[in-house]
């Protein structure tokens, strides 16, 4: 079904993401996903699910006491956590956040705290 492949390029990307993570962020680093066990599994970095509150402010607030160094906002269907939460936090507050990496045909995106 179309269904499966359009859930499988999701996959791959971000697969992608996971090897771009690896490659590119200290290994200190706190990274916030919708599937924070796989980025766990393939980068041995922290990792923490976003908030789930549909508030940007107060979402914001939740990444700060974290403190989450990035945020994966994903377009994986089986749970729309970083669409729904994270970006309307991230977009909220641009002065905060710094696109680090984008699918190039697509909505997937790593956003790198400022400093």
């Amino acid at each position: 079904s179309i269904f499966f492949f359009e859930d499988a390029r999701e996959w791959r990307a971000f697969y992608a993401v996971l090897g771009w993570l690896a490659g590119n962020t200290d290994p200190g680093a706190v990274i916030a996903s919708s599937s924070p066990h796989l980025v766990w599994l393939h980068t041995r970095r922290k990792a923490v699910l976003p908030p789930f509150e549909p508030e940007p402010r107060e979402a914001q607030r939740l990444l700060d006491s974290v403190p989450d160094d990035y945020v994966v906002v994903d377009a994986l269907r089986f749970v729309d956590v970083s669409q729904r939460y994270a970006r309307p936090a991230i977009e909220a507050h641009p002065e905060l956040w710094e696109c680090a990496y984008r699918q190039q045909d697509g909505p997937l995106a790593i956003y790198h705290r400022k400093q």
